[in-house]
Order: structure tokens, then sequence, then C-alpha cells
């Protein structure tokens, strides 16, 4: 997909939410050094970079070679932290902070996932935005959380600046979108009450305060690092009174078989 079709389908989105999206004239004929919208809506004025992520797996030669052979091909990927995705928030959360030709309320960056296994390639954003882990009981696996922070985070390295993203995804015709507000902007108090939040509430809308209020989430606010994964877990267990912890390992599985056409369908 072509970053003029993500463009088309972002103004789509906000058009059905009721805000107006204006397109921010490229600096200098210079591609990619200045944000890519405003949204507005009455006096409320929102800065946003869009990023597209490519959800297409390229397999290699010897799992071509395998299905030639008729066997069956598993392969799996991790949903966790991501370098590369990490790297690209960071360049987008540059360009909003160095965008001042207006003041705006707030600055959001909008990753919109294509592709084969775009819902993979937008967990995986999601993930190294917020950071978040399975945790359960090991003596009472049923129980189980979603705990937010738990990991490295560019929702807090990036706090300074960015105050949400719009994760949205299109597979098999399906199409999904989603808030993500950062609980560690300066902002946020100000983000919550605002129109945006407003249009993506109440299933669109991905605020861990909320969920950990509600009991359906943990949050790991603590500053052990998070290379400390037992500082972490002590954390939580203390915090919650829930031990001892562990965690589940986030991944996606891929079978792949080989048949003629005549024997689809």
């Amino acid at each position: 997909m072509k970053e003029s079709e993500g463009k088309q389908f972002v103004r789509l989105i906000m058009d059905q939410l009721g805000f107006q999206v204006r397109d921010i004239p490229t600096a200098d004929g210079k591609h990619g050094q200045t944000p890519d919208f405003e949204f507005i809506q009455a006096d409320e004025l929102s800065l946003v970079e869009l990023k597209m992520r490519d959800g297409t797996w390229n397999f290699d030669l010897e799992r071509d070679n395998a299905l030639d052979d008729e066997q069956v091909m598993t392969q799996s990927q991790s949903t966790g932290y991501h370098n590369n995705i990490s790297s690209i928030v960071r360049v987008g959360a540059d360009q909003l902070r160095k965008f001042e030709q207006k003041e705006h309320q707030f600055r959001l960056l909008w990753f919109h996932a294509h592709g084969q296994f775009a819902e993979l390639a937008r967990d995986r954003v999601k993930t190294t935005l917020m950071g978040h882990q399975n945790v359960f009981h090991i003596f009472d696996p049923h129980r189980q959380w979603m705990a937010y922070y738990f990991h490295y985070s560019e929702f807090v390295s990036q706090r300074d600046v960015l105050d949400g993203t719009i994760l949205s995804c299109r597979n098999d015709g399906q199409l999904s979108v989603q808030l993500c507000v950062n609980m560690w902007s300066p902002r946020y108090p100000s983000l919550m009450k605002s129109r945006i939040v407003e249009a993506f509430k109440p299933d669109n809308l991905c605020d861990p305060l909320a969920l950990e209020a509600s009991g359906e989430v943990m949050i790991a606010d603590c500053n052990h690092p998070r290379s400390d994964v037992y500082g972490v877990f002590r954390y939580l267990e203390a915090k919650y009174g829930v031990r001892p912890l562990w965690f589940i390992q986030m991944m996606q599985h891929v079978f792949s078989v080989k048949a003629p056409i005549d024997d689809v369908g």
C-alpha cells in the first residue's frame, strides 16, 4: 500500500468522526521533514504524523523448497518490543517536536498497518509504544492480566512530545482503528477531556489507567530498569497483592502448506 492510500484512509476515518483534516505542506520540498496533518474540530487542533507499516513476511528459499516437498512449514514472530519500530517512533516524534509554525494542543502519531499480517504489525507497534506483557498467577493460570509498561516503552521515552498514537489496520477487508493515549504525557489530563478522545470512546480507546481502575490490567509505574525483569515482577506483586506472577511470551505462529489450485475450495 502506498502512503497516499494510507493518507486517504486517515481522511476517511477522521471525516466520519467529524474532524477536518488539513494537509501540512512539505517543508522546502523535502519529503518527510514535516508532520502530515492537522486534525481540527471547533477550537481543538492536533498535529499528526502518519507512518506506514507493512505486515508482509518475506519467506526464504528454505521455506519455498520445503513447500515444494509437500512439507508443512511453521514460522514464529515475537509481538514484543521491536527496535526498528522504536527508531520509526523516534523519527516521528522528532518531526512533531520540531514543527513550530503554530501551537497545537496535542501531538499524535498514526501508524497504519497493511499486508498479509497487518494485525501482527499493528500489535508490534503497540507493544513498542506501551511495553505491555501478559502475566499470570503461577498457581492459578486462569488469573491473567495485561501488564502495561512492563518492558521498555516509547511512550515513556517520548512523553515530552507524544500524547498518543492512533493504530489502524486493514486485513482481509476488515478495518480496525484505536487511539492509545500516553498516560505519561504532561498533557494527559487535558487529552482525556478532548474532542478526539471523545470521538474514539468507548470501544476504540486504549487508556491503561481506566483499564487498571476496572481491574482489567496492571501498570508497572516503577523506576526499576526494564532489564531487571524480577524487580518489575516484585513491584507488581507488591502493588496488586498478587504473587507469584510470571509472564507469557507473546508470539504469532504461521503454518504454511502448498496445495494445487484444483485442491483448494
